[in-house]
């Protein structure tokens, strides 16, 4: 629900501070706020092409995805970030483009393949 009015009204930059705001709270300390913070961001990245979004908040996603790609913390958030991240495909070309950045994405996507969890 939340995404099908994102997609409405952040082409028409009528909720700028939506994407900012799950960003930050994807790296919240509290899991609930994580995780919804998450399972938003790629529900946002399913709706929206590319070309509504800027390339600051596309990259802001890129990395709050990528920075919840951790092996070391709890499974869930990681497999969250995936699965968001296979939605924000079309938003990486730019990253793609700067070496340092498409290796720091394939690193982290590497990392969660190496997971004990099928379902990564």
């Amino acid at each position: 629900m939340l995404a099908s009015i994102a997609s409405i009204e952040i082409p028409r930059k009528e909720w700028d501070d939506l994407v900012p705001n799950l960003c930050r709270n994807s790296e919240n300390e509290d899991m609930n706020i994580k995780l919804a913070s998450l399972t938003t961001l790629g529900y946002i990245c399913e709706e929206l092409y590319p070309e509504d979004l800027a390339d600051t908040l596309k990259n802001n996603i890129i990395l709050a995805l990528t920075n919840n790609i951790k092996t070391d913390g709890p499974i869930e958030p990681m497999k969250l970030a995936i699965k968001a991240l296979l939605y924000s495909i079309p938003y990486t070309r730019p990253n793609f483009q700067v070496a340092q950045e498409r290796d720091y994405i394939m690193q982290r996507v590497f990392e969660a393949c190496a997971a004990p969890d099928e379902e990564i």
